[in-house]
């Protein structure tokens, strides 16, 4: 357990894939990226924040709410080799 903000795991060292929306870890339950730069977000995060403001927080491009898909393979975003 650690803060759902921490990008570095205490214990192994690795870096730990946050959101581009908001900085918290990523979960495999609610995932995306853009479809512009492939940076992760919480799909529903992004959403809201496109709602308002329709570039990625990322890249600055803009970006269709409609394109971004669930990711159902996390794994290219967890760090794994």
């Amino acid at each position: 357990m650690l803060p759902e903000t921490e990008v570095t795991c205490s214990s192994c060292k690795n870096n730990i894939p946050f959101c581009i929306v908001t900085g918290r870890h990523i979960v495999k339950t609610d995932l995306t990226a853009c479809p512009e730069c492939d940076f992760p977000a919480l799909r529903t995060e992004f959403i809201e924040i496109l709602n308002s403001d329709d570039q990625c927080p990322m890249c600055s491009e803009k970006v269709d709410s409609r394109r971004l898909v669930k990711i159902q393979n996390a794994k290219p975003y967890l760090n794994i080799e």
